[in-house]
């Protein structure tokens, strides 16, 4: 079966650390995790598509932890191709300072330059406003703004590409150059605070699952982003990679399918057009 996503993103142990807003270190003590854009990724993928579908390489030292190793085992071994690496696997400190978890790229020249190159531009909307030098915090009318903004820079060949601006539980807002924006609700909104445990890999697991999507949906980067939100919508439930399990036949996520939240997520959608 042919390989449909791979990404060149990267596996990372991540590790953390905590300060108050003075920079002390907090009793707040969280274990080493799986981490990296590329395994987040690749899992957003796999929401939707068989292991034999999707795939990444890991540089594998001899520290690997076993038990990060059955983890990943356990969403389809052949969709981890694993690399000697003798310096070790690559391991990051996240320190994070009161509650701030801000990562704004800074250099919007070289993205201008590069845009005309790529079909797809999705950034976060703290990221969006901060490289278009617009005020937080995000709105839906200053992520409609910075999409505007973006798409007369040029996406894509032609000018034919597309922005997805990633929102959090404002959801995500879709724009094509000479069509109306459109917005994609997130499946756990501001309303289900008990449901969102770590945002962690969202990011990374919602463009996986909206590659996975663009397979599924021919293309359609509105429908595909459907796809993208349920994919995130299991990351942060947790701490941490999901639970996967096959019940009677059916692929569940942390319990749950996939389809029956894409189905509920595009019922509550008409019902917003309505």
């Amino acid at each position: 079966m042919s390989c449909h996503f791979a990404t060149l993103g990267m596996f990372i142990i991540d590790e953390f650390s905590f300060l108050d807003e003075a920079g002390n270190p907090t009793a707040q003590i969280i274990a080493p995790q799986i981490g990296g854009g590329g395994t987040y990724a690749n899992i957003g993928a796999r929401v939707w598509l068989p292991a034999s579908q999707v795939g990444m390489i890991i540089d594998h030292g001899s520290d690997f932890p076993p038990d990060m190793e059955s983890k990943l085992a356990e969403f389809g071994k052949e969709m981890w191709i694993y690399r000697d690496q003798p310096s070790g696997t690559t391991r990051a400190l996240n320190t994070y300072r009161g509650d701030h978890r801000r990562c704004v790229p800074e250099e919007l020249d070289a993205l201008i330059k590069v845009l005309p190159q790529i079909n797809i531009l999705s950034p976060n909307a703290e990221e969006a406003l901060g490289l278009l030098s617009l005020p937080l915090p995000p709105s839906k009318r200053l992520i409609e703004e910075a999409a505007h903004k973006f798409l007369q820079q040029g996406v894509g060949p032609g000018g034919k590409g597309c922005v997805i601006i990633r929102s959090g539980s404002m959801g995500a807002c879709v724009a094509l150059k000479d069509q109306p924006m459109r917005w994609v609700p997130a499946f756990w909104s501001s309303k289900d605070e008990h449901k969102i445990v770590d945002v962690t890999g969202a990011g990374n697991s919602f463009l996986g699952g909206l590659a996975a999507g663009l397979l599924l949906e021919n293309g359609d980067v509105y429908q595909a982003s459907f796809h993208a939100s349920v994919a995130a919508s299991f990351v942060i439930e947790q701490a941490g990679l999901p639970t996967i399990s096959v019940v009677d036949g059916t692929t569940l996520w942390n319990g749950d399918s996939p389809q029956r939240r894409l189905d509920e997520l595009k019922k509550r959608e008409i019902e917003v057009e309505g």
